[in-house]
């Protein structure tokens, strides 16, 4: 089954999605895609190749300041050692538990 659906993107960028009833309950592999902006035309040094900014260099860069310059904000190294080793057990079999469930 194949549904396309054209929709607007709300300024959040949240979208819900209804299954259709004919589709069973229960794990049911779905691939969602979304269209991509084509890359902007190459210049005579290459730029433009592989990267794609989402915002311009100015905006990014402003915006990366103004998240480091927050007083309350806390480094991931500050996370680390706050789960008991107990938690999940043996680090290495949790992982392997966790990749036992992926299709190959």
């Amino acid at each position: 089954m194949t549904i396309e659906q054209t929709v607007e993107i709300p300024a959040n960028h949240r979208l819900t999605i209804e299954v259709p009833p004919e589709i069973p309950e229960g794990k049911t592999r779905v691939i969602i895609q979304f269209p991509v902006p084509a890359a902007p035309a190459c210049d005579s040094t290459g730029a433009g190749i592989d990267f794609v900014p989402s915002h311009p260099p100015e905006e990014a860069i402003k915006a990366a300041a103004q998240r480091l310059s927050n007083p309350n904000r806390r480094l991931p190294s500050s996370y680390r050692g706050i789960l008991s080793p107990d938690t999940y057990g043996d680090s290495v079999a949790y992982q392997r538990k966790l990749r036992d469930e992926w299709d190959d």
